[in-house]
């Protein structure tokens, strides 16, 4: 997706995914301004983080993730399989 990433990640510590996304985003925006000579924040807001409570939600989860590019018209269907 050129405008936002999707992961699916388990938590295995308290407050471990927060943690994890400050400082994947931290170190993301840092080595991108280093590279393209910028400065400043990359990303609008907080990332958003939806609870998996069942296997159901988890299946439907990795459908959606692994679908958006397609829905998006981003990859071609034929190229796919």
């Amino acid at each position: 997706m050129p405008n936002h990433y999707h992961l699916v990640l388990e938590q295995n510590t308290d407050n471990g995914i927060p943690k994890y996304m400050q400082k994947l985003s931290t170190a993301f925006t840092q080595y991108f301004n280093h590279i393209y000579n910028m400065t400043g924040s990359l990303f609008q807001g907080s990332y958003r983080a939806v609870r998996v409570k069942t296997d159901e939600q988890l299946y439907q989860l990795i459908l959606y993730v692994l679908r958006n590019p397609l829905e998006a018209g981003l990859v071609d269907v034929k190229n796919v399989i």
